[in-house]
C-alpha cells in the first residue's frame, strides 16, 4: 500500500509584493532609533553652528554700517578686512592675546600639576578635602570670579591693597597690585583655569600605573630622576592635551579680560 503525500502548491510571489515588502525591510532598516538620534543631531548642530557661522562670514563680507542685509540690496564689500589687517590695534591686540596666553597657561598648569602630585604622589594628609577645594571653583561662573577678584585687588580699596597700604606705609591713594593690568588679568585667568585643569592632569596621573616608578627606586634611582625619566614622559600626553584645550579656551574667553581689561 502506497501513501500519497499530498502536494504542496507553490504560489510564486508577484513583483509588486516582493517590492512592498523589501520597501518596508528597507523603511524599517533606516528608520530606527540610533539613525533618528544622529540625523537630529547633525540637524542642530548645522542650525547652532553653521548658520551663525555663515552669517558671520556674510556679514564680513558686507557694509555693515546699518546693520547685517540677508536679502538683496546687499553691498559687498573688503573694507572690513582692509581696516582690521591695517588698523595698528591688530598687532597691539595680537601681542597682548600672546602674553595674556602664556601667563595664564603657564599659571594653570603648574598650580594644576603640583596639586595633581601632591595628591596623587604623596602622602599628605587631607588630600580629600583638598580635592574638593580645588575642583569646587569650577562650578563658579567666570563673571563671578572676575567680581571677586576686584573686590580683593583694586588698586583704591581692594582688601589686599588696604592691607599693603597698612603694611608698607604706603600713603597714596593706589595700592602695589592693580588687578586691572595685564599680567594681573592674566594670573586672574590662570587661576581659573586651575579647577579644570587639575581634572585633566589627575585623571591621567590617577590611571597611570606605578610599577615604572616602582621599578625605577629598585634599580636604584632617587625620586628627581624618576620624576625627570619616568613621570613626566608619562604625562606628557596627558599635559599637552590639558594645554591644548585650554590654550583654546583662553583665547575665546571673553569675561575677564572685558571686566578686568577694559577699566585699564
Amino acid at each position: 500500500m502506497t501513501s500519497q503525500h499530498p502536494l504542496r502548491e507553490l504560489h510564486p510571489v508577484s513583483p509588486v509584493a516582493y517590492e512592498a515588502a523589501h520597501g518596508r525591510s528597507r523603511l524599517r532598516h533606516l528608520i530606527n532609533g540610533r539613525r533618528v538620534f544622529i540625523t537630529v543631531t547633525l540637524a542642530v548642530l548645522v542650525y547652532l553652528v553653521i548658520g551663525p557661522f555663515a552669517v558671520l562670514v556674510m556679514g564680513s563680507f558686507q557694509d555693515t554700517s546699518l546693520g547685517i542685509r540677508i536679502r538683496p540690496p546687499i553691498t559687498w564689500t573688503m573694507d572690513n578686512y582692509v581696516v582690521a589687517v591695517s588698523g595698528s590695534t591688530l598687532y597691539k591686540t595680537l601681542l597682548n592675546t600672546a602674553v595674556f596666553t602664556v601667563i595664564s597657561l603657564a599659571i594653570a598648569i603648574t598650580i594644576a600639576f603640583l596639586l595633581a602630585f601632591a595628591i596623587e604622589r604623596t602622602n599628605m594628609p587631607s588630600k580629600t578635602a583638598l580635592f574638593i577645594l580645588t575642583v569646587a571653583p569650577s562650578g563658579i561662573p567666570a563673571v563671578i570670579l572676575a567680581v571677586a577678584w576686584t573686590i580683593i585687588l583694586n588698586p583704591r580699596n581692594g582688601v589686599v591693597n588696604v592691607v599693603l597700604r597698612s603694611i608698607l606705609g604706603i600713603h597714596s591713594p593706589s595700592g602695589p597690585i592693580d588687578v586691572y593690568t595685564l599680567p594681573v588679568m592674566a594670573v586672574v585667568q590662570g587661576m581659573a583655569l586651575v579647577p579644570l585643569t587639575f581634572l585633566l592632569v589627575v585623571s591621567s596621573l590617577r590611571g597611570m600605573s606605578t610599577s615604572l616608578e616602582d621599578a625605577g627606586r629598585a634599580s636604584g634611582a632617587n625620586n628627581a630622576t624618576i620624576f625627570r625619566t619616568i613621570t613626566l614622559p608619562v604625562l606628557n600626553p596627558a599635559m599637552l592635551g590639558a594645554l591644548l584645550f585650554q590654550l583654546v579656551t583662553v583665547i575665546s574667553t571673553l569675561d575677564i579680560p572685558w571686566l578686568l581689561g577694559r577699566p585699564g
